[in-house]
Protein backbone atom coordinates (compact mmCIF):
# COMPACT_ATOMS: atom_id res chain seq x y z
CA UNK A 1 0.00 0.00 0.00
CA UNK A 2 1.43 3.34 -0.88
CA UNK A 3 1.39 6.81 0.34
CA UNK A 4 -1.69 7.37 -0.95
CA UNK A 5 -3.99 4.59 -0.60
CA UNK A 6 -2.78 5.10 2.92
CA UNK A 7 -3.64 9.02 2.74
CA UNK A 8 -7.15 8.29 1.29
CA UNK A 9 -6.20 10.17 -1.69
CA UNK A 10 -8.51 9.34 -4.37
CA UNK A 11 -10.40 6.82 -2.76
CA UNK A 12 -13.85 7.43 -2.07
CA UNK A 13 -15.09 6.29 1.67
CA UNK A 14 -18.05 5.91 3.80
CA UNK A 15 -18.86 7.73 7.19
CA UNK A 16 -18.89 5.20 10.12
CA UNK A 17 -21.36 7.20 12.89
CA UNK A 18 -23.50 6.18 15.68
CA UNK A 19 -26.97 7.29 17.01
CA UNK A 20 -27.73 7.35 20.19
CA UNK A 21 -30.96 8.20 21.99
CA UNK A 22 -33.68 6.97 24.49
CA UNK A 23 -36.05 4.56 23.29
CA UNK A 24 -38.52 6.23 20.94
CA UNK A 25 -37.10 8.95 20.80
CA UNK A 26 -36.10 8.67 16.79
CA UNK A 27 -33.06 6.81 16.33
CA UNK A 28 -34.45 4.17 13.43
CA UNK A 29 -36.95 7.01 12.32
CA UNK A 30 -33.95 9.17 10.98
CA UNK A 31 -32.52 6.46 9.30
CA UNK A 32 -35.33 7.78 6.57
CA UNK A 33 -33.44 10.56 6.09
CA UNK A 34 -29.93 9.05 4.68
CA UNK A 35 -29.87 9.67 0.82
CA UNK A 36 -30.13 7.69 -1.59
CA UNK A 37 -30.43 3.94 -1.32
CA UNK A 38 -30.46 2.53 2.49
CA UNK A 39 -30.65 -1.07 4.04
CA UNK A 40 -32.16 -0.47 6.80
CA UNK A 41 -31.22 -4.22 9.42
CA UNK A 42 -33.08 -4.35 12.79
CA UNK A 43 -32.40 -6.99 15.08
CA UNK A 44 -35.71 -9.16 14.97
CA UNK A 45 -37.85 -9.01 18.14
CA UNK A 46 -35.64 -6.73 20.07
CA UNK A 47 -35.99 -3.56 17.76
CA UNK A 48 -38.95 -1.99 16.06
CA UNK A 49 -39.83 1.54 14.21
CA UNK A 50 -39.22 0.75 10.79
CA UNK A 51 -42.63 1.77 9.21
CA UNK A 52 -41.82 5.26 10.42
CA UNK A 53 -38.52 5.37 8.57
CA UNK A 54 -39.75 4.19 5.52
CA UNK A 55 -42.40 6.40 5.46
CA UNK A 56 -39.95 9.53 6.13
CA UNK A 57 -37.89 8.17 3.17
CA UNK A 58 -40.80 8.21 0.74
CA UNK A 59 -41.64 11.55 1.81
CA UNK A 60 -37.49 12.50 1.51
CA UNK A 61 -37.41 10.89 -1.98
CA UNK A 62 -35.02 8.21 -1.14
CA UNK A 63 -35.17 4.43 -1.44
CA UNK A 64 -35.49 2.29 2.00
CA UNK A 65 -35.18 -1.40 2.42
CA UNK A 66 -35.70 -3.20 5.47
CA UNK A 67 -34.32 -6.95 6.41
CA UNK A 68 -34.08 -8.46 9.73
CA UNK A 69 -31.59 -11.00 11.63
CA UNK A 70 -32.05 -12.95 14.51
CA UNK A 71 -28.40 -13.87 14.98
CA UNK A 72 -25.03 -12.79 15.14
CA UNK A 73 -23.72 -14.84 12.20
CA UNK A 74 -27.16 -13.48 9.89
CA UNK A 75 -26.02 -10.28 10.70
CA UNK A 76 -22.44 -11.31 9.21
CA UNK A 77 -23.72 -12.82 6.00
CA UNK A 78 -25.32 -9.26 5.37
CA UNK A 79 -22.44 -7.53 5.92
CA UNK A 80 -20.81 -9.99 3.57
CA UNK A 81 -23.26 -10.19 0.77
CA UNK A 82 -22.03 -8.55 -2.03
CA UNK A 83 -25.28 -6.96 -3.16
CA UNK A 84 -24.45 -4.93 0.24
CA UNK A 85 -22.73 -2.54 -2.33
CA UNK A 86 -25.72 -1.46 -4.48
CA UNK A 87 -26.49 0.53 -1.62
CA UNK A 88 -25.29 4.13 -0.55
CA UNK A 89 -26.08 3.36 3.73
CA UNK A 90 -26.29 0.89 5.99
CA UNK A 91 -28.10 1.08 9.34
CA UNK A 92 -27.57 -1.49 11.70
CA UNK A 93 -30.29 -0.87 15.05
CA UNK A 94 -28.70 -1.72 16.61
CA UNK A 95 -26.03 -2.13 19.33
CA UNK A 96 -28.43 -2.69 22.49
CA UNK A 97 -30.19 -5.48 20.84
CA UNK A 98 -26.71 -7.14 19.44
CA UNK A 99 -25.39 -7.07 22.93
CA UNK A 100 -28.75 -8.79 24.23
CA UNK A 101 -28.42 -11.29 21.22
CA UNK A 102 -24.79 -12.23 22.57
CA UNK A 103 -25.44 -12.79 26.36
CA UNK A 104 -28.90 -14.72 25.37
CA UNK A 105 -26.42 -17.14 23.56
CA UNK A 106 -25.95 -20.52 25.22
CA UNK A 107 -22.31 -20.13 24.94
CA UNK A 108 -22.16 -16.47 27.24
CA UNK A 109 -24.91 -18.49 29.77
CA UNK A 110 -22.59 -21.39 30.33
CA UNK A 111 -19.70 -19.15 31.00
CA UNK A 112 -21.54 -16.72 33.37
CA UNK A 113 -21.97 -19.43 35.56
CA UNK A 114 -18.78 -20.37 35.79
CA UNK A 115 -16.88 -17.14 35.60
CA UNK A 116 -18.75 -14.22 34.63
CA UNK A 117 -15.63 -12.18 33.61
CA UNK A 118 -14.65 -14.65 31.15
CA UNK A 119 -18.19 -14.30 29.74
CA UNK A 120 -18.01 -10.57 29.60
CA UNK A 121 -14.62 -10.62 28.24
CA UNK A 122 -16.17 -13.13 25.79
CA UNK A 123 -18.84 -10.40 24.95
CA UNK A 124 -16.26 -7.32 24.98
CA UNK A 125 -14.20 -9.49 21.96
CA UNK A 126 -17.57 -10.20 20.30
CA UNK A 127 -18.56 -6.58 20.06
CA UNK A 128 -15.12 -5.20 19.05
CA UNK A 129 -14.67 -7.73 16.20
CA UNK A 130 -18.50 -6.38 15.20
CA UNK A 131 -17.95 -3.44 15.50
CA UNK A 132 -14.36 -3.49 13.22
CA UNK A 133 -16.46 -5.57 10.57
CA UNK A 134 -19.15 -2.65 10.13
CA UNK A 135 -16.44 0.24 10.18
CA UNK A 136 -14.29 -2.35 7.20
CA UNK A 137 -17.31 -1.72 5.24
CA UNK A 138 -17.55 1.69 5.37
CA UNK A 139 -13.59 1.72 4.50
CA UNK A 140 -13.38 -0.42 1.73
CA UNK A 141 -16.65 0.84 -0.32
CA UNK A 142 -18.31 3.98 -0.65
CA UNK A 143 -21.37 3.23 1.82
CA UNK A 144 -22.02 5.10 5.07
CA UNK A 145 -22.36 3.02 7.85
CA UNK A 146 -24.60 3.86 10.65
CA UNK A 147 -25.45 2.11 14.29
CA UNK A 148 -28.05 3.06 16.85
CA UNK A 149 -27.64 2.74 20.91
CA UNK A 150 -30.33 2.97 22.90
CA UNK A 151 -29.60 4.95 26.46
CA UNK A 152 -31.39 5.18 29.57
CA UNK A 153 -32.00 7.41 32.14
CA UNK A 154 -30.16 7.22 35.25
CA UNK A 155 -31.49 9.54 38.31
CA UNK A 156 -28.57 9.91 40.88
CA UNK A 157 -29.73 11.66 43.62
CA UNK A 158 -31.40 13.66 41.71
CA UNK A 159 -28.65 14.15 38.90
CA UNK A 160 -30.14 12.61 35.47
CA UNK A 161 -27.86 11.25 33.08
CA UNK A 162 -27.64 9.00 30.12
CA UNK A 163 -25.84 5.90 30.08
CA UNK A 164 -25.79 3.17 27.42
CA UNK A 165 -28.50 0.63 27.74
CA UNK A 166 -25.76 -2.21 26.98
CA UNK A 167 -23.87 -4.85 29.02
CA UNK A 168 -19.97 -4.77 29.98
CA UNK A 169 -17.64 -1.90 29.88
CA UNK A 170 -15.70 -3.21 26.97
CA UNK A 171 -18.74 -2.69 24.55
CA UNK A 172 -18.72 0.96 25.76
CA UNK A 173 -15.01 1.60 25.73
CA UNK A 174 -14.55 0.16 22.01
CA UNK A 175 -17.77 2.62 20.54
CA UNK A 176 -15.40 5.44 21.88
CA UNK A 177 -12.82 4.26 20.66
CA UNK A 178 -13.68 3.03 17.37
CA UNK A 179 -16.78 5.51 16.25
CA UNK A 180 -15.56 8.70 14.88
CA UNK A 181 -18.94 10.04 14.80
CA UNK A 182 -21.36 10.20 17.65
CA UNK A 183 -24.85 11.82 17.40
CA UNK A 184 -27.54 12.22 20.03
CA UNK A 185 -31.34 12.14 18.73
CA UNK A 186 -33.67 13.26 21.02
CA UNK A 187 -37.05 14.88 21.21
CA UNK A 188 -37.55 18.68 22.28
CA UNK A 189 -40.42 20.89 23.18
CA UNK A 190 -41.20 24.74 21.99
CA UNK A 191 -43.17 26.57 24.60
CA UNK A 192 -46.76 25.96 22.65
CA UNK A 193 -46.00 22.33 23.72
CA UNK A 194 -45.07 21.04 19.83
CA UNK A 195 -42.54 17.90 19.58
CA UNK A 196 -39.61 18.40 17.25
CA UNK A 197 -36.38 16.11 17.04
CA UNK A 198 -32.71 17.45 16.85
CA UNK A 199 -29.67 15.84 16.11
CA UNK A 200 -26.79 16.66 18.88
CA UNK A 201 -23.31 16.96 17.41
CA UNK A 202 -21.35 17.96 20.45
CA UNK A 203 -21.83 16.49 24.23
CA UNK A 204 -23.72 18.41 26.31
CA UNK A 205 -24.96 17.83 29.32
CA UNK A 206 -26.99 14.50 29.39
CA UNK A 207 -25.72 13.17 25.27
CA UNK A 208 -22.45 12.00 24.38
CA UNK A 209 -21.44 13.46 21.10
CA UNK A 210 -18.60 14.10 19.09
CA UNK A 211 -17.35 14.84 15.44
CA UNK A 212 -13.95 13.70 15.14
CA UNK A 213 -13.04 15.72 11.84
CA UNK A 214 -14.83 18.96 13.32
CA UNK A 215 -12.88 21.30 16.07
CA UNK A 216 -15.50 22.27 18.43
CA UNK A 217 -15.42 25.60 17.21
CA UNK A 218 -17.00 24.58 14.01
CA UNK A 219 -19.83 22.60 16.16
CA UNK A 220 -22.64 24.41 16.79
CA UNK A 221 -23.87 21.39 19.53
CA UNK A 222 -27.41 21.09 17.57
CA UNK A 223 -28.55 20.47 13.83
CA UNK A 224 -31.73 19.44 11.99
CA UNK A 225 -32.48 15.89 12.39
CA UNK A 226 -31.28 15.41 8.60
CA UNK A 227 -28.47 12.63 8.48
CA UNK A 228 -28.06 12.65 5.09
CA UNK A 229 -27.79 16.58 5.08
CA UNK A 230 -25.04 16.49 7.73
CA UNK A 231 -22.78 13.49 6.51
CA UNK A 232 -22.58 15.17 2.84
CA UNK A 233 -21.09 18.02 5.25
CA UNK A 234 -18.40 16.12 6.69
Amino acid sequence: MGIRDRLGIEQSKGKFFLVGGQRLDGKTTIAGTLKGKTLLVQADLLEAGAGSAEALAVKNGNQLDVISFSSIPELYDIIKDPELQSYDNLYVDGVSAINELITMRDDFQKMSKKNIWDAFRLLGEEMTKLMLSLKNVAREYPINVGVTLAYKLKDSNGLLSLEPDVKGNVTISQIQKLVPIVLGVRKKFDEEGNMKRVLVTKSDELYPARIDSLLDENNSGEVAPDLGELLEKL
